[in-house]
Order: structure tokens, then sequence, then C-alpha cells
């Protein structure tokens, strides 16, 4: 099992059978040059709590190791070797993941579940993350609270070739078509604005 630890910009992994960490990676970066940096993790040589790239997400397949963060960029790529940028994303953006011929992610600061693709452009889409209506305001709510209220998106996750789903602040998940630009299905647990989603799972079959 992978694990982002976000407080010293690194990736961990798990053993689940032993119940032991064996393997870890820092991410050195300078000017959006990364460069991979293994150490134990059992070890007291670790490096020092930083908390420069506020790495949020991790995503394994047959070509690597796919992160991000909320200052790395972009979507960044472990082959084993080297670390490279993958696809770059606006300021703030979350939860990058492969999808389709580009990325796919929350851009929390614009309020949409954003997927770009490096084409000509034809299959960009920008769906409104789900917020409350004006009747949910309060004249005490602070103006953090206010865009919290307004939807932010965090945690995603790819079903399909069309279809994702997405996690908004206050605590909710709304599934989108992309292909279809079209929101499917929206859930919300609650209006307390301290609660929020920070990941979601395709339970197995």
């Amino acid at each position: 099992m992978f694990l982002a630890c976000a407080g010293n910009d690194c990736i961990l992994t798990f053993n689940l059978d032993e119940k032991k960490f064996h393997w870890a990676m820092h991410i050195r970066s300078e000017h959006f040059q990364f460069r991979p940096a293994p150490f134990d993790p059992a070890s007291s040589d670790g490096p020092i709590p930083v908390n420069k790239l506020q790495l949020r997400s991790i995503h394994c397949g047959e070509e690597g190791m796919y992160f991000s963060g909320m200052k790395t960029g972009g979507l960044l790529h472990f082959n084993g070797a080297k670390i490279q940028m993958l696809a770059e994303t606006p300021k703030g953006a979350q939860d990058i993941q492969v999808f389709r011929k580009g990325v796919v992610f929350n851009d929390s600061r614009a309020g949409v579940v954003r997927y770009s693709a490096d084409d000509d452009g034809s299959e960009d889409r920008a769906m409104p993350v789900p917020y409350f209506d004006t009747s949910d305001h309060s004249v005490r709510d602070s103006d953090e609270t206010r865009m919290l209220k307004r939807g932010y998106g965090r945690g995603l996750c790819v079903l399909s070739g069309a279809a994702v789903a997405g996690g908004s602040t206050p605590a909710g998940i709304t599934v989108y078509n992309l292909r279809e630009n079209q929101k499917m299905l929206t859930v919300r647990f609650t209006k307390d604005t301290r609660e929020a989603v920070n990941d979601i799972i395709a339970w197995p079959d």
C-alpha cells in the first residue's frame, strides 16, 4: 500500500502482510524540477518536515507511479528511476489522475471538476461542483465558511471511460458523466462545513 506523507514530501510503502513500512521516497524539488531520493523509513535519516508540495494523491499502474499535490504544479510520474511532469494543471488542482487522452482533477479554486486533454481541446470539460443554496447561508458565516458552502472539490475516483465520482465540501459525492457533460447523481451527507470528503475509491466487485 502506498501512502503520501505530506508533512515530509514523501511517499511510503506499507507491507500489509508484514505490517511494517519497508520503502520510502523523498521528492526533492526546486523550480519545478523533481528528483527521487529513496530512504529507509525505519531509520532516523529521513527528511525534515517541510510540506513544500502538499502531496495529496497516489495512483499506480503498469507504467509506474502517478502522484500530485496542491503545489506540484501538475501530475508527476515516477518510472522507478526518475520523476517527470506528465501534465501541468492550474494552481490549487487536487486529485489529478490520468483520464482518457489527458487528465481529470478537482480545480478547487474554480469550483469545478475539470478534464483537460492533450489534443485539440475538443474534449475539455469543466463541470461545477455542487453548492448549497443561498438559504443555507447564515449572516454569522465567515467568508471562508461561505466559500465552503459554495462548493470545494476534494476527492476523485475514475469509474469508467466516461464517468468519475467527485467529492465536495460540505461532505457530498457527485457522479459526473464527462462524455455527456452531465451530473448523474449527487448525495449530500451533511451541511456541516467542518465535514469533508478526503478521498474516494471504487469498492472491488
